[in-house]
């Protein structure tokens, strides 16, 4: 899934839906195969299924959905090169990738940046956290502190939000 197979596709013999369909098939095959690529994609792969159900809604043509997920190829070959020069773990990146532009994030002390670096270090000080329920609730409760300027709801949204980034999403057992 990158923007110079989007590019040859357009041209290709075959039908433009099916084509989508290959692109979002060789993201979910991408988020597979690199699991420290996952908090990254995630939320670019979460984009492009909304893409999907517009297509399958005819809410959007073919072409419209070829062009936004050549955007979001753009956008993940963006924070692939971002993420290298970041010095943060893939995990922790992704969490500043997808945290950086909320709006509840704007204004408050705490940036992106600074819930990656935390994330990063909890990472490490809860290792086990996906598969120990007590290193689950302990890595919950270090991400509440710094968001503690936000609303609740704010705060809660995020927490979970970050939780479902760096340990995989619901129902994820791998």
């Amino acid at each position: 899934f990158d923007l110079k197979t989007v590019e040859a596709l357009r041209g290709g013999p075959e039908r433009d839906e099916a084509k989508v369909f290959n692109l979002l098939r060789g993201m979910q095959r991408e988020i597979d195969d690199n699991a420290d690529l996952a908090a990254v994609l995630l939320p670019l792969q979460e984009r492009a299924e909304r893409v999907q159900q517009d297509l399958e809604a005819r809410k959007i043509s073919s072409m419209e959905a070829l062009d936004l997920l050549a955007g979001l190829a753009k956008e993940k070959d963006a924070a692939l090169a971002a993420a290298e020069e970041s010095g943060l773990s893939p995990k922790a990146f992704g969490v500043y990738w997808d945290l950086r532009d909320q709006a509840s994030m704007t204004g408050t002390a705490t940036s992106a940046k600074d819930v990656a670096r935390l994330v990063d270090d909890l990472l490490g000080r809860f290792p086990n956290a996906k598969h120990s329920e007590q290193e689950r609730r302990l890595l919950r409760k270090h991400l509440y502190r710094p968001l503690l300027e936000l609303t609740v709801g704010d705060r809660k949204r995020l927490v979970d939000r970050i939780m479902d980034l760096v340990l995989g999403m619901p129902g994820d057992d791998g």
